[in-house]
């Protein structure tokens, strides 16, 4: 990790390339490095970028960075900030309500929510590793575990990582000139945020009436748990939360260096390495790719406990179709709705199947044969779909209908 002053002029040319309307917006202010102070910071993958100790406003222009809440250890994704995407710009805006008010949230650079879904805790295997890299860390018993092993093998010397994650960061100073009307352009940039979290409030708000409206019209309870699930599925569908897909490229993880490491040193030869991150679902898009969430990984930040603990995954998750069911029917076939509104349109256009090997569900067979963006660039007659994964078993996969 590595932070130092920099000026606008240094810096303008790369934040261009990530975001022009911000770069010009900032052009118009030509910013004295004195009054206006930057800081440019490099970052290795898993770094901590800034904590509740220390906010700051920062523009990711070189990889991704993960907001997420942490229960139990586990990430509770919250957003992901991609190049060129100011990230809590409400230090930007002193008069704006601060979203991040509580103490377990953490942004680290590149995806914490991270996961491979084939098995990769073999002892084994781990210890080559261990030993090829000189690390330090046991071997991951869980997918909440697997980043720690990520962040352990990319800052590994014997590695040669070449990710890094460069972040532009915004002294306060810069928040101090809103009433300005120099700097009108640069707050419309920062309002587009607060728009865009107006409307995810808005969406959740009328989900929440639904499910009030439902369960007092056909006089049924959903349990607490059911209907949190039900916020954080639509929630996922309408782009408001990250679901999964398969990595492609290096912009959320050293790819390359992680997917050679355990097929190479740890000997994972007949499942594909396939690592899938963050990412969001766009429904208004004909040929968007399908989203995957699990239930036993759950990254949602609903945590309410089951409320019977007796009741085994397959029976659970009947019941959450049920608890869907009902809602979605509720939605599409009452006067709640109108027929022109987003969100009718959404439901319309999009499907979310739940897969499991036992039970009334779609087998897990069928993801990768469905959506083949999960296996490309694996040779199929070397390496198999980890159709086993226990992220599979008990997933929901949202598609876009033609």
């Amino acid at each position: 990790m590595n932070r130092e002053k920099t000026s606008w002029n240094n810096v303008r040319a790369r934040v261009a390339q990530v975001n022009k309307p911000l770069a010009d917006a900032i052009d118009k202010l030509d910013p004295d490095s004195n009054l206006l102070p930057l800081e440019i910071g490099t970052f290795q993958y898993g770094d901590e970028i800034i904590s509740p100790d220390n906010p700051q406003t920062f523009l990711p222009i070189q990889k991704s960075c993960e907001l997420f809440f942490e229960f139990e250890k586990k990430p509770k994704i919250f957003t992901l900030f991609q190049p060129g995407e100011l990230a809590l710009p409400e230090y930007l805006t002193p008069n704006q309500p601060q979203s991040c008010t509580t103490q377990d949230w953490k942004i680290t650079a590149g995806a914490r929510s991270a996961l491979m879904p084939a098995k990769i805790s073999d002892y084994e295997g781990h210890k080559k590793i261990r030993k090829a890299l000189q690390i330090d860390i046991d071997k991951p018993d869980h997918f909440h575990n697997q980043w720690g092993v990520f962040k352990e093998i990319s800052q590994s010397k014997h590695a040669n990582s070449k990710w890094e994650c460069d972040v532009l960061f915004f002294d306060r100073a810069w928040g101090e000139h809103m009433y300005d009307p120099a700097w009108q352009a640069f707050q419309n940039l920062i309002n587009q945020k607060y728009q865009k979290n107006h409307k995810a409030h808005i969406d959740l708000t009328n989900i929440k009436r639904a499910i009030g409206r439902v369960q007092h019209d056909k006089m049924i309870h959903f349990p607490l748990v059911h209907a949190e699930a039900m916020l954080h599925l639509l929630s996922l569908g309408l782009g408001h939360t990250p679901g999964f897909r398969t990595a492609k490229n290096e912009n959320d993880l050293p790819l390359k260096l992680l997917q050679s490491t355990y097929t190479e040193l740890y000997g994972l030869k007949n499942y594909a390495p396939i690592i899938l991150t963050p990412s969001y679902f766009d429904w208004t898009n004909p040929k968007e790719t399908p989203l995957y969430s699990s239930f036993n990984y759950s990254t949602s930040h609903y945590i309410s406990p089951k409320t019977n603990q007796a009741q085994t995954n397959v029976k659970a998750l009947e019941a959450l179709i049920w608890t869907y069911k009902k809602l979605h029917g509720f939605l599409m076939n009452q006067d709640f709705l109108a027929e022109n509104s987003e969100m009718h349109q959404f439901l319309q256009s999009c499907e979310y199947t739940f897969y499991h090997n036992n039970g009334d569900f779609a087998s897990p067979d069928l993801i990768h044969q469905q959506d083949s963006t999960l296996m490309k660039g694996w040779n199929t007659d070397q390496f198999r779909f980890p159709v086993h994964s226990a992220f599979w078993q008990g997933c929901v996969g949202i598609t876009r209908q033609p």
